[in-house]
């Protein structure tokens, strides 16, 4: 789950805050989930765009039973 909220943290990042600018770049290894209760610190992996992609598939998957709860 570490590397999920790294790559999702990632991605705001690249969408958010640097989508209007050329000279700045987001950088994995700055991208980081803290795990605080395991003592573990993990950066988003290199191979991103898999993980994005099932973590989308599970976004629709919540979306689409959410008012069933």
């Amino acid at each position: 789950m570490q590397k999920n909220v790294a790559t999702l943290l990632h991605k705001v990042i690249e969408e958010k805050m640097t989508k209007n600018s050329d000279k700045e770049t987001t950088h994995l290894n700055f991208c980081l989930s803290i795990d605080i209760f395991n003592n573990s610190v993990l950066s988003a992996p290199r191979s991103y765009k898999k993980r994005r992609k099932v973590i989308g598939f599970a976004c629709d998957e919540i979306n689409r039973v959410w008012d069933s709860i």
